[in-house]
Formats: C-alpha cells, sequence, structure tokens
C-alpha cells in the first residue's frame, strides 16, 4: 500500500551498521530494450534515471504539497548489499530488470513495476550511528522527477556509538506519466539538537529496608576526627568509602540546545574526603568529611602554630514511602590551631546546598546553576557530590 505523498519518509530501520569495505555504486549496467519500452534517448532501455549531476542544497525542508506530488512508501524487508552505495548514492530503477542488475538480486515482491518506479537513497558510510535520512516529497516537475530529501546529523551533545554506519532509504512511489526518465535531486542537512544527560554517577535504585540492614551489618566503622564535631555519630556510623566532587559548565543557547557537557578540573584538600552513613532509630544521616590536613602558621620570633582544616556537611535522608529518600546539605570548611588564638582560616569553601538522592549502594548530590550571557543563552555549571559503595 502506498503511502500519502505528503508523509516524510525516515527509514530508521533500514539504516544499516555495516563495516567499511572497498566498492562503491553500480557504475553503468547494460543495455536492455526490453526492460522499459517506453524509455527512449539516452537511457533507452537501462531502467534506471538520467540524473542532473548536481545535488541542489536547500537551507529549508519542503512540506508543501502539489497535484504533481506522486505517493510514495518504504520499501521494508530488503537489505542493500554491503558494497553499495558507500558513497552518497541516488538512483532511481523503473524495471525490475534494472533493480536486479544493481542490487544482484530480485526486487521484493510487494513492488509492482507497471505501477511504481523505486528510489534508492544512501547518505554513503557514517563514523557512528545517529544519522536519520528522510525522502520528504516525491513529484513531476515539467518532464522530470523531482525528489527532496533531508539527512539529519546527531549534534555534539547526542549519544552515538562510534561505528561505521550507512543510512540508507528505499521507496516505491507512483509511477509518473513520463516517456522519458530524468531525475532531479534536493536536499537538505540538517542538525539533531540533544539534550545533553547530566553526566556523573546516576545513582538509580531506591532506600530499601534490606539496603540499610546490609550497610549496617556489613560495612566497617565510619572513622570521624575528633575535631570535626560530628564524632559523637562515629559509633553509630558505617563507612561508605570516598565520596568524590565534579564540576562540568556547558552553554546552552536556548531551552534544550545546549552544548556538551565539559569537566572543570577541581583542585584541593575539599573535593575528596569520608562518606558516612548514620542511623539510630528513624534517624538516618549523610556524613560527609575530609580528612584532617595540618599545617603550621609563622607567629614570629621563630615561633610557629599547629593548626588543621577540614570540610564537613551532615544532613537527614528523608525516605518516603515510594522508596525515594533525598538529602540535603553544605559542604563548608572548618579550621582552627591546637594551641589558643585566632583561627587561621574562616569558613572560606563553601559548597551547598547540594541536593539530591541516597539508595542503597550510592547517592548523588547536585548543584546546578546558570548565569544570563545574553538573550535566550546561558552559562550552566553543575557541580556533583557523589559516592558508591
Amino acid at each position: 500500500m502506498l503511502h500519502t505523498f505528503s508523509r516524510p519518509l525516515v527509514m530508521s530501520s533500514l539504516c544499516l551498521l555495516l563495516s567499511a569495505c572497498s566498492g562503491g555504486s553500480d557504475p553503468g549496467s547494460s543495455v536492455d530494450m526490453a526492460d522499459s519500452p517506453d524509455m527512449t534517448m539516452v537511457n533507452e532501455g537501462s531502467g534506471r534515471c538520467e540524473s542532473d549531476p548536481i545535488v541542489h542544497t536547500e537551507t529549508m525542508i519542503d512540506t508543501k504539497t502539489d497535484p504533481a506530488d506522486l505517493s510514495f512508501s518504504a520499501v521494508t524487508g530488503f537489505t542493500v548489499p554491503a558494497q553499495l552505495g558507500q558513497s552518497e548514492t541516488r538512483e532511481i530503477f523503473t524495471s525490475s530488470a534494472a533493480f536486479e542488475r544493481y542490487f544482484g538480486t530480485q526486487a521484493p515482491s510487494s513492488i509492482d513495476f507497471s505501477k511504481q518506479w523505486v528510489f534508492f537513497y544512501s547518505a554513503g558510510n557514517k563514523s557512528t550511528d545517529g544519522f536519520v535520512p528522510t525522502v520528504h516529497r516525491i513529484r513531476t516537475v515539467g518532464d522530470e522527477v523531482r525528489v527532496d530529501t533531508s539527512l539529519e546529523a546527531p549534534s555534539a551533545a547526542c549519544q552515538v556509538t562510534t561505528q561505521v554506519t550507512r543510512p540508507v532509504i528505499l521507496a516505491a512511489f507512483a509511477r509518473p506519466t513520463l516517456a522519458l526518465c530524468r531525475s532531479t535531486y534536493h536536499h537538505t542537512a540538517t542538525t539533531r539538537m540533544c539534550v545533553p544527560p547530566e553526566p556523573g554517577v546516576q545513582c538509580s535504585g531506591k532506600l530499601t529496608d534490606s539496603g540499610i540492614d546490609e550497610m549496617m551489618t556489613t560495612r566497617p566503622k565510619a572513622s570521624i576526627p575528633s575535631e570535626s564535631g560530628f564524632s559523637p555519630y562515629a559509633s553509630e556510623s558505617v563507612s561508605l568509602g570516598l565520596y568524590k566532587t565534579e564540576q562540568y559548565t556547558r552553554t546552552c543557547k536556548d531551552v534544550g540546545v545546549c552544548d556538551a557537557w565539559a569537566n572543570v578540573p577541581l583542585t584541593g584538600d575539599y573535593y575528596t574526603g569520608n562518606a558516612s552513613f548514620y542511623y539510630s532509630g528513624s534517624t538516618k544521616r549523610l556524613i560527609l568529611i575530609t580528612s584532617i590536613f595540618g599545617y603550621q602558621v609563622n607567629i614570629g620570633g621563630g615561633m610557629f602554630k599547629n593548626c588543621f582544616r577540614y570540610s564537613k556537611g551532615m544532613n537527614d535522608i528523608h525516605r518516603e514511602a515510594s522508596g525515594d529518600a533525598t538529602v540535603l546539605l553544605s559542604l563548608t570548611e572548618s579550621s582552627g590551631c591546637y594551641s589558643g588564638g585566632a583561627t587561621a582560616n574562616g569558613d572560606t569553601f563553601r559548597l551547598g546546598p547540594v541536593v539530591g538522592t541516597f539508595a542503597d549502594h550510592c547517592f548523588r548530590l547536585t548543584q546546578n546553576k546558570q548565569t544570563a550571557i545574553g538573550v535566550n543563552s546561558y552559562k550552566e555549571t553543575l557541580t556533583i557530590v557523589s559516592g558508591t559503595w
């Protein structure tokens, strides 16, 4: 059955994932007068259209309809041989013999060459997947068949697999009332804009009773420095291992039109540390704390003070009936000296609030800041604090 001519044809199911190999389109075919008795002049009997060698580039996809439009539909269940269409290829076949000579096999039984011609388009070999070819219109213009196609390419933000692919389309369309098959092609290149997924551990899952039991019975006891102020929680806390802090940036030109996330290297003592889970009765808390970093302050006269600094954060974990658990906390710096005097450092480091999920085997807390950089454009900074065990 033929689809209506106004419906674009997207053949993602025929985007073949094939390794590159030598060869290309069939450079020609033998002449057979019986193939197509209505063909005359330069393509007499070839069963393939004489085409304009120039593919006309369009800036916008033509979505109009006209009485001269020819209905078309996808040819399914046919595998294009690997050696064909490795470079950009467009062909129109007007007979079953021509089809068989080109593809090396019979045309599918669904094609009736007494009523239809067949258009073949290959975008050529691509280094990744994610390319989508489309036929938008097939119609007669004067004494020629005009075919409008497009190829959608994934933007840098789209997730793709690095492998050789060959996006192709095979379409059967209503046979026009032309004595001579001449064809012209128009093409539009488009880009699919993707919203980049947030980087870092995704931390899917729930906080379950069995997960809490597993943590409390199998995880080692937490080691919380006495200077942290969290030391009273040490006896009821278990270690979840190390947490880490990552930061990423991207620029967005509009909603859903963003560059890929770029990692921002973070340096300093504050961005990694130990994560602990405190559980007592109905109270559940996430504790994040770095190791104590010691240093000395020169107070003059050849004398020094021994000082320390660390970052810490703690807050309750709220578990909903669904099993989802959330936590919101801030990481702040604490510092001081062991023998009197003013502290050597104030609360110069602050990361917070960060909010996110806590599951049986991971947690992910984020802070997302947006800074306007123009009309409908902004810079986004994503900070992720996460841990897995």
